[in-house]
């Protein structure tokens, strides 16, 4: 029986991986983001105001509901075309929620 549910999850987990893909945009305090996400991996790009990019890996996690952006571990959440990151540990900075929004 724990092999079904295994099964289950993970079908159900590309549904939800799918949802995701695609375009999202948006700011925080400093730059320009462009995040695109192909399945459960991406890309994170930031632009700063002199049009200097860094560009960085991504991997999601459905499961836990985890966006590891170079290796560090963010909560996300998506309602509609918006994309909520946050921080795993806001305390550690003030930075912490950077909003998105999904292009068409």
């Amino acid at each position: 029986a724990s092999s079904q549910s295994s099964e289950t999850s993970s079908s159900s987990r590309q549904v939800e991986d799918s949802k995701l893909d695609g375009t999202y945009k948006g700011k925080d305090e400093v730059d320009d983001i462009t995040l695109v996400i192909s399945g459960n991996e991406g890309t994170w790009t930031e632009t700063d105001f002199d049009g200097e990019q860094s560009t960085e890996t991504v991997r999601l996690d459905t499961q836990t509901g985890r966006i590891y952006i170079d290796g560090e571990a963010h909560y996300y959440t998506l309602e509609g075309k918006t994309l909520t990151i946050e921080e795993d540990d806001i305390e550690r900075d003030d930075i912490g929620t950077t909003i998105l929004t999904k292009e068409d």
